[in-house]
């Protein structure tokens, strides 16, 4: 599973919660019988509007991104799930054509080796 969306106020979009809400359910994300997503992998594909560097103790969040992904992390990990190793693009808002494509091909990469099989 993907989890793919902007950062909004350190964590995922509304919508997203909502549907979270709606579908992460007792007796089918988790507790007794709540075993369709165990096992599964979960790869959280983010942006974010600050620079790596607002995501420091010296940045504008005084906070290393690190920190901001425990919420997501412990949800898949409830659910049964393999938690995979975030993609993040910092700074999306404001990234220049090339740095955006090579982000782009970093994600294809990632994407194309998880479908192979390796741990993305």
């Amino acid at each position: 599973m993907v989890w793919l969306h902007p950062m909004h106020w350190y964590g995922m979009p509304g919508l997203l919660k909502v549907w979270m809400d709606a579908v992460l359910v007792k007796g089918w994300a988790f507790g007794a019988g709540g075993s369709a997503l165990a096992g599964k992998d979960c790869l959280w594909a983010v942006t974010t509007g600050g620079d790596e560097h607002a995501f420091s103790a010296e940045g504008r969040h005084r906070r290393p991104f690190a920190d901001f992904v425990a919420p997501v992390e412990q949800t898949a990990r409830f659910c049964g799930m393999r938690w995979l190793e975030p993609f993040c693009v910092h700074g999306a808002h404001e990234v220049d054509d090339a740095s955006l494509a090579a982000s782009a091909m970093q994600f294809r990469e990632r994407l194309d080796a998880w479908r192979a099989g390796s741990a993305a």
